[in-house]
């Protein structure tokens, strides 16, 4: 099997482990496969999500934050095909914990607009008014 085939393979069961919610058996993979932990928080599937865009997607909260250590801005404002980021994600979706946790990091995420023109701030706003 080449490389190229070898990666695609590594790069699909790190994204199934995400989706998984398995926080111990992706800290596993990391460890097992000598990864590049930083690169690996910037890499996107198919839809264009990152791990951490899953994460917040599905409030998997310690698998957020342990990822998250590895994350820079950049990587956190990655978007995905739909043009939404790992915030405007967490925040429609009313996950406080981890709004919170990027806030803390990076307040200027919370004035960053979606394709629909609306900020983060102004989602987490309608999610907990109709709560």
């Amino acid at each position: 099997m080449d490389s190229k085939s070898l990666r695609f393979i590594t790069h699909q069961l790190f994204f199934s482990t995400v989706r998984s919610g398995d926080l111990e058996s992706l800290k596993r993979l990391i460890e097992d496969e000598g990864s590049d932990h930083p690169s690996l928080t910037a890499l996107q599937n198919d839809s264009g999500e990152t791990a951490l865009y899953i994460a917040a997607e599905n409030n998997f909260q310690e698998m957020f934050s342990y990822l998250l250590k590895s994350c820079d801005l950049q990587i956190a404002m990655i978007r995905s095909k739909s043009d939404f980021h790992m915030f405007y994600v967490a925040a429609k979706r009313g996950h406080l914990g981890i709004v919170k946790e990027l806030l803390c990091m990076w307040p200027e995420l919370c004035r960053i607009c979606g394709s629909s023109n609306t900020s983060p701030s102004i989602q987490l706003l309608c999610r907990i008014t109709w709560m």
